[in-house]
């Protein structure tokens, strides 16, 4: 079963992605919390890039893309460490009826939270030069 079976927008990913992006060995660039939902966004630079870009992505000559993730009636959080590199591997998975989870191990950090509905904000391209 794939992350995107989680999110109750799957078509954000799946319009832009066939198969759906992996969430492992990826760059977490920020992890965010808000009272109000209680909510938490995430924001991920994936492995990935579509093989058929927006035609907006190519005249910006994007060749990466981060995508932001969001945690909706968040319920448990535990972050254990952060740094300015922040590769991880990231699983969500079902708990039970009501409760989804993300872990995600990095070597300097752990994040796990627990939260109901997930939700893909949306995708941003961008020119990465190594």
């Amino acid at each position: 079963m794939s992350w995107l079976e989680f999110a109750e927008n799957p078509e954000a990913a799946s319009s832009l992605f066939d198969p759906p992006p992996s969430l492992q060995n990826v760059e977490l660039f920020t992890f965010k919390i808000d009272r109000d939902g209680p909510a938490a966004e995430l924001t991920i630079a994936l492995n990935e890039y579509p093989s058929s870009p927006p035609l907006k992505w190519r005249r910006q000559q994007a060749n990466a893309v981060t995508m932001t993730l969001q945690l909706l009636a968040l319920g448990d959080v535990e972050v254990k460490g952060w740094s300015t590199t922040n590769r991880a591997e990231m699983q969500i998975t079902r708990v039970n009826a009501e409760q989804l989870e993300i872990v995600a191990k990095g070597a300097n950090f752990t994040i796990r939270a627990t939260f109901r509905f997930l939700r893909i904000i949306g995708f941003s391209p961008y020119h990465y030069s190594a």
